[in-house]
């Protein structure tokens, strides 16, 4: 969704947006993303998550639907499709569709 990747902090995308997530210069001169904020998931592998083979052109932060998914942990974690029950906003904070029912989170779920 036009999505800026390979920027280095307080740098702008080629439409004029900032990069998404905290990005760093490694003494190589790589470029390195480390973390996404809430709402979006983090990844740099060539599996399309950041727990496979890191692929340096696969980096970015992709958004997650603000309608129909969550996520845990935007730096760990895949976007996760909304349980029913549930009203998820794209990141961490869900609701339940139920007034006054109770969700637990288990083993960060």
């Amino acid at each position: 969704e036009g999505l800026c990747a390979f920027s280095l902090p307080n740098s702008t995308c080629e439409d004029g947006s900032e990069p998404v997530g905290e990005w760093i210069e490694l003494p190589s001169g790589e470029v390195r993303l480390t973390s996404c904020p809430d709402g979006y998931s983090l990844i740099n592998s060539t599996d399309g998550t950041s727990s496979g083979s890191f692929s340096h052109d696969a980096q970015i932060c992709e958004q997650c639907d603000p309608q129909n998914e969550y996520v845990v942990d935007p730096n760990h974690d895949s976007c996760q499709l909304c349980p029913p029950g549930l009203f998820c906003n794209g990141g961490r904070d869900v609701s339940p569709v139920v007034p006054n029912s109770t969700w637990e989170e288990v083993d960060g779920v």
